[in-house]
């Protein structure tokens, strides 16, 4: 198994992939129906702007011990992913709205900025609680949970999961009960699908 400090410099790494990915993209596949019900590829893309800027600052306030849910979230421990589904498929289209033509150079800032505070995080920082929806979570654990966004999200996009590539061959996803959530909906993520 890989260090902490391996995973959060493989999740810079894996970030920066999916961006060059997301670069490369055609001018039509943006607006292309995602895997997700409600989102066009451009839509997850805003998802992913917000849930890095979401889980960054979560985890700074949780550095400052400051544990409450901001505002409008649901408290620690009640949030659940299918009782929040269409909220956080209009917040993502109103994200890619906002941003418009913005939204890949906001993803890579925003993403930047949360794999630079994990990484930079000391062994006691890493054990802080931090508030999730779905319970307190320490904060070294937004590295395997941005993990999981990044690996459900590019499965959504139509690619099959490149981290059979690189992601697979070196990492080792530590236990459910490790992070302190379990991914709702994924029971499997396997490098032969």
């Amino acid at each position: 198994m890989i260090s902490w400090g391996e995973r959060a410099k493989l999740l810079q790494s894996e970030s920066q992939r999916f961006q060059h990915y997301l670069s490369e993209l055609p001018d039509d596949a943006w607006s292309k129906q995602s895997a997700c019900d409600l989102w066009r590829v451009n839509d997850v893309v805003a998802h992913l702007v917000s849930n890095a800027e979401f889980y960054a600052a979560t985890v700074e306030q949780g550095l400052k011990g400051e544990n409450k849910p901001p505002e409008g979230r649901p408290a620690a421990g009640t949030g659940h992913p299918s009782l929040g589904a269409a909220g956080t498929a209009a917040g993502a289209i109103a994200n890619r709205k906002r941003l418009g033509d913005e939204l890949l150079s906001a993803l890579e800032a925003r993403t930047s900025h949360l794999t630079q505070l994990l990484a930079g995080l000391s062994p006691e920082e890493r054990r802080k609680p931090c508030y999730h929806p779905g319970g307190m979570v320490p904060a070294g654990n937004f590295v395997d949970l941005r993990f999981k966004e990044l690996a459900l999200h590019e499965l959504t996009q139509g690619r099959p999961l490149v981290y059979q590539v690189g992601l697979t061959a070196s990492y080792e996803a530590p236990a459910p009960e490790t992070i302190g959530l379990v991914p709702v909906g994924i029971t499997e993520i396997s490098p032969s699908h």
